[in-house]
């Protein structure tokens, strides 16, 4: 759950003020999505010990399972897709 909240919290850091860890500063192009994408994938983690240490009651397996893992899918394509376009220089 440290985790997620960490990625949570480095995500809202390169959404609103711009501001990244320094080793990945140099690949990423566009860090508006790149934050979209570590909240995804934080809230995902976050998700996942919610319900595993039943802090929220699960209604099946397939729930959890599917539904994190499609969070956690899309919050990777992002993070990827952010690294991916170019600046656009104006």
């Amino acid at each position: 759950m440290f985790l997620g909240l960490l990625a949570i919290a480095l995500g809202m850091a390169s959404m609103r003020p711009g501001w990244t860890l320094p080793w990945v500063r140099r690949r990423v192009s566009r860090l508006r999505i790149y934050g979209l994408g570590a909240v995804l994938v934080g809230a995902t983690y976050v998700i996942q010990a919610l319900f595993y240490f039943h802090f929220v009651r699960s209604p099946s397996w397939e729930f959890p399972f599917f539904g994190t893992n499609a969070l956690m899918f899309c919050g990777l394509i992002l993070v990827g897709v952010s690294q991916l376009w170019p600046r656009r220089r104006s």
